[in-house]
């Protein structure tokens, strides 16, 4: 029986594993599709960030061990590291291992994990901003700044196209196109003209996970948002309260299914009642 060793990465749960099968699976269909522009967003990260070569070594804090965090890194050219190979770093990069030379490298791949196998510390939308902010990302060039920003915008409208039960929310992007430094209404207009029931239940789930908030302090809360200004949440938290929002649900809610239109958008149609 093979031991786990100290310096092993992190091993997935079954159920994680699971999980991220699903995610991948829910995610090629609009990420790998010809012209998505998800897919075009990734190829544009990788295409912008190949100017910087794998780093030959990485500095690394007293607690990890940067030959190996390295020798992982290196197992693969960048497009085929596994989420074994790549994952841990993800959640140490520019805090306890490496630089943002070296994390400008393996970015693209970070990007491409953050959508096919979201569960990896760092991965996390907003997890993912804290580190470009951390890396200063705002001072990068011109097309560097755009790539990044094009993947965010990419990845939240292919949440929000998505079911909710996918585990793959249209609102954790949009914490992290706040977190990244972006304002907010740009991306609630594109959520709020989508057609699609997925755009709906999407909404309906952000409203039903927010109200107890917005009615608390009058803005999005918990969780990475109460890492955030308070102004961009109370302008989200308004957006959603509105009447605009309540018709979007109205209108979708006899094409669902019952279970759909009861515990998603009948909960949230009633959670809008109460702030009238």
């Amino acid at each position: 029986m093979q031991r786990w060793r100290r310096n092993d990465p992190p091993r997935p749960r079954p159920a994680v594993q699971a999980d991220c099968r699903r995610a991948r699976q829910c995610y090629e269909i609009s990420m790998y599709q010809p012209g998505s522009d998800l897919h075009a967003a990734v190829e544009r990260a990788f295409e912008v960030f190949a100017a910087y070569t794998r780093p030959h070594r990485l500095s690394a804090s007293p607690v990890r061990d940067p030959d190996e965090v390295l020798r992982r890194l290196s197992a693969a050219p960048l497009r085929e590291l596994t989420g074994e190979d790549i994952g841990p770093y993800c959640g140490w990069a520019l805090t306890t291992v490496g630089n943002d030379r070296d994390y400008r490298h393996f970015l693209p791949r970070i990007l491409e994990l953050a959508v096919t196998e979201p569960f990896w510390m760092g991965t996390e939308p907003p997890v993912l901003a804290g580190k470009l902010q951390m890396s200063d990302w705002r001072n990068w060039p011109v097309a560097e700044r755009a790539a990044v920003t094009g993947f965010f915008h990419a990845a939240f409208d292919a949440a929000v196209m998505q079911h909710p039960d996918t585990g793959h929310h249209a609102s954790r992007w949009l914490c992290g196109l706040v977190a990244s430094g972006e304002e907010p209404d740009l991306a609630l207009r594109r959520w709020l003209a989508a057609t699609a029931e997925n755009a709906a239940l999407q909404l309906a789930s952000f409203i039903d996970d927010q109200a107890k908030n917005w009615r608390r302090s009058g803005a999005v809360s918990g969780s990475w948002w109460d890492d955030l200004p308070m102004e961009p949440r109370r302008r989200i938290a308004q957006r959603l309260m509105s009447d605009d929002v309540r018709r979007i649900l109205e209108a979708a809610s006899p094409a669902l299914s019952d279970g759909d239109r009861f515990y998603l958008v009948d909960s949230a149609l009633i959670e809008l009642q109460r702030v009238v």
